[in-house]
């Protein structure tokens, strides 16, 4: 690496001298369109592996410099070859690997190509990749395929990649009921003449092909930017006379012949990488679906029970980290659970942990994983947190949950706490269902109401009905809430009981004296595993 920078700089040197200064002696720096003219020719690159197949079925463009992380991939791409194919010998002291995949097809003939590899910005050692993608011309074999390109070149400090999607060009059959090849060669003449006709490749014109039993054929392809199907069919049965067919065409994207169902991994990471990065080869593998859209999760663990007893949201993008973890939380179990099955290739684990609780009846659980921002991309866990209400057993609880979802490169956590409201049961001496209709609205509008039985609950044999509510323990204690329920129906009024509401927020119940793992922190002051009350980020020692 040294040698490069070394280099480049003695580029820059050349490149200024060659500049050279005004008239007057001051310097002169040329724009920067000169400087990238002039900075460096194309670089080449020696391609590993080009073709419609590979067992990685995910969209991808990734930077592999190390040898382990780009084995590891080669093994996935290499996947159903028999015998298996060793990954080519890449010196990742000098050269890195570009990897290029379009996704995975229903169809033979999408064709990615990779045309040139340019220096963008020499001062900054950064370099883009040119492909151009195209989609399927004519009729192709329905079989799933993987376009791709695998590609080696010298190092540079940042990568990006710049696809062409080429427009799908019209393909048009010209049948002729005459078997005179000269009069078939002036038709195909003629047919050469207009602009962006071509034959088989961009480079071929077309020729007439004439058969024994008497008839000939023109085919060709025509420029779908500038004719339509209508337009290209007049004007070839305008020359020809005879039967075209004019078909295909169109524009050619990202999603042009996608396979619905989920590829082996993820999809377009971002497009420009920094290969100094930690475990970027791995960064790329895991990316997210695309879209702002709920995301699937699964449980891998959820109760009031666990070894960890500190505040923690954090996520895991790697096994050894997630097992130590997960060792430390089933270890305070005589049978501990066996570790979840997780492919971090393209998903990652999320723990959310409330800190030890003085009963039970807390409550943590994940509502939705979303996706709030797919050009990030990055993923939302929203959850709940519910205290303990009414009687609970005074015993240590670790409220959590854990779960897995598809990749994301940002995770936030968005708490919700439930509050308990003030309850009331409230009494009333008469059955007149239109005297309880008069009160029932009556207590639906009292100020603060969060809940109302939807029904009365009337005794048999007794002349008096019941209903259960509750107030908003934000606006009422106790007595304010019992003085406010003694006014209703002009104070005849019988208030059975009046439970105490509970305001709920992240340190309700909280064990206060020091859990059984104790916080430490590294440089930043950022909490690890443990800490009581400090919302900790679990760091593998």
């Amino acid at each position: 690496m040294m040698s490069f920078i070394i280099y480049a700089s003695l580029s820059l040197v050349v490149a200024a001298l060659a500049a050279g200064s005004t008239r007057d002696g001051k310097s002169r720096t040329p724009p920067i369109e000169d400087r990238l003219a002039s900075s460096a020719d194309t670089i080449p690159y020696t391609t590993l592996s080009h073709s419609q197949s590979s067992g990685f079925g995910g969209k991808l463009t990734a930077i592999f410099d190390n040898a382990g992380d780009f084995a590891e991939f080669w093994a996935k791409h290499t996947s159903g070859r028999y015998p298996p194919e060793p990954a080519p010998d890449v010196d990742f002291s000098k050269d890195i690997v570009a990897a290029i995949f379009w996704g995975q097809k229903h169809s033979w003939g999408y064709v990615l190509d990779v045309t040139s590899i340019d220096w963008i910005d020499p001062n900054d050692f950064e370099v883009a990749i040119n492909y151009d993608l195209s989609c399927p011309i004519g009729m192709v074999a329905a079989a799933i395929s993987q376009p791709h390109q695998i590609i080696q070149f010298a190092k540079a400090g940042r990568v990006g990649f710049k696809p062409n999607y080429k427009a799908t060009p019209l393909h048009f059959m010209i049948n002729m009921e005459t078997g005179d090849q000269a009069e078939a060669d002036r038709v195909a003449s003629e047919v050469n003449r207009l602009e962006g006709v071509y034959g088989y490749r961009e480079d071929n014109p077309v020729r007439a092909l004439c058969f024994s039993w008497g008839s000939c054929m023109i085919e060709g392809h025509m420029d779908s930017t500038k004719y339509t199907e209508a337009e290209a069919r007049d004007l070839l049965e305008g020359i020809a006379g005879d039967t075209v067919d004019v078909f295909g065409g169109g524009d050619c994207d990202a999603d042009s012949g996608f396979m619905t169902f989920p590829p082996t991994t993820a999809i377009v990471p971002p497009p420009t990488m920094d290969i100094d990065s930690e475990d970027l080869a791995l960064d790329v593998l895991r990316t997210p679906p695309s879209g702002d859209i709920p995301m699937e999760y699964e449980t891998l663990g959820m109760g009031s029970e666990s070894g960890v007893t500190g505040r923690l949201l954090t996520t895991f993008d790697n096994a050894q980290d997630f097992e130590s973890f997960w060792a430390e939380h089933t270890s305070n179990t005589n049978d501990p659970l066996p570790l979840p099955n997780v492919d971090f290739r393209s998903e990652m684990v999320a723990a959310l942990f409330w800190g030890q609780r003085t009963s039970d009846g807390f409550f943590l659980g994940v509502t939705s994983v979303s996706l709030t921002d797919s050009n990030d991309p990055e993923a939302t866990i929203s959850y709940n947190l519910e205290c303990a209400g009414g009687t609970a057993d005074t015993i240590l609880t670790q409220p959590h949950q854990i779960v897995k979802f598809s990749y994301a490169s940002r995770v936030k956590f968005n708490p919700t706490y439930v509050q308990y409201p003030i309850g009331f049961f409230l009494e009333f001496d008469t059955t007149d269902e239109d005297e309880l209709g008069r009160i029932y609205d009556e207590i639906e509008s009292l100020p603060g109401l969060v809940e109302l039985d939807s029904k009365w609950f009337c005794h048999e044999g007794y002349d008096s009905c019941e209903v259960h509510g509750g107030l908003d323990v934000a606006m009422y204690g106790t007595s304010e809430a019992r003085e406010l329920l003694e006014g209703v129906n002009d104070g005849d009024v019988n208030i059975m009981e009046i439970f105490h509401g509970i305001p709920c927020d992240e340190s309700t119940g909280e064990d206060l004296p020091p859990p059984l793992l104790s916080l430490e922190t590294d440089a930043t002051g950022r909490g690890r595993l443990g800490g009581g009350p400090v919302m900790a980020t679990y760091k593998k020692e």
